[in-house]
């Protein structure tokens, strides 16, 4: 659900991507020139030097800027110093983008919809609790924050927002693996499948 964009696939830029994943969040990692193939996605994170050539592919998209040499008056990009204050603003553009509002938290998590609430390590489905693992989780949580908006992923575009990047250009097997585990768990709770794929388009979530 987030990219993070430079110029090409610097070590600037996979250091923010891997401390964005570490901490949860499906992120991929994104020359200029890929932007147009990874649509869509939730929130993008760029560089002060490089921002001017972005702005026009950036479409509305919330941008948050990387850099102290930077101005912009645009509701929809946020400047910051830092990765900390990326993560920082990550969180609460999360629960602005979600509509997650105070009655929504809790110590533990949120509730993304009256059936789904996300913790940190667990989900829950009508109160049942499914354990999935890291990967399975971040694959879930890359998909339900597109549920419903008839939108379909590729296992190779999965796995570059949800897999480290070492893995991610081999992995586009597995998450049809993670994929069917991850729906085994939920069948059991839930008594079908949420993550579901439609011929010749990808994989999606349905709406709880």
């Amino acid at each position: 659900m987030i990219l993070v964009c430079d110029r090409c696939a610097t070590e600037r830029a996979a250091s923010v991507r891997e401390a964005v994943l570490q901490r949860g969040y499906p992120c991929a990692l994104a020359a200029l020139p890929e932007i147009a193939n990874l649509h869509p996605f939730k929130i993008m994170i760029t560089f002060a030097d490089v921002y001017d050539e972005l702005a026009p592919m950036c479409d509305g998209t919330y941008v948050i800027v990387i850099g102290e040499d930077f101005a912009s008056y645009a509701l929809s990009v946020k400047r910051v110093e830092n990765v900390r204050a990326v993560l920082r603003e990550i969180r609460f553009s999360i629960e602005s983008i979600y509509g997650i509002t105070e009655s929504k938290k809790s110590t533990f998590g949120f509730s993304l919809t009256p059936s789904l609430f996300l913790a940190n390590d667990f989900f829950t489905v009508n109160g049942n609790v499914v354990e999935p693992t890291s990967s399975e989780y971040m694959i879930f949580k890359y998909l339900t924050a597109f549920a419903g908006a008839d939108v379909y992923f590729s296992a190779e575009m999965i796995a570059r927002f949800c897999l480290p990047y070492a893995r991610a250009e081999k992995s586009a097997q597995s998450v049809t693996v993670h994929i069917a585990n991850l729906n085994k768990k939920i069948a059991s709770v839930y008594g079908e499948k949420i993550i579901r794929s439609k011929r010749s388009c990808g994989y999606y979530a349905a709406k709880i």
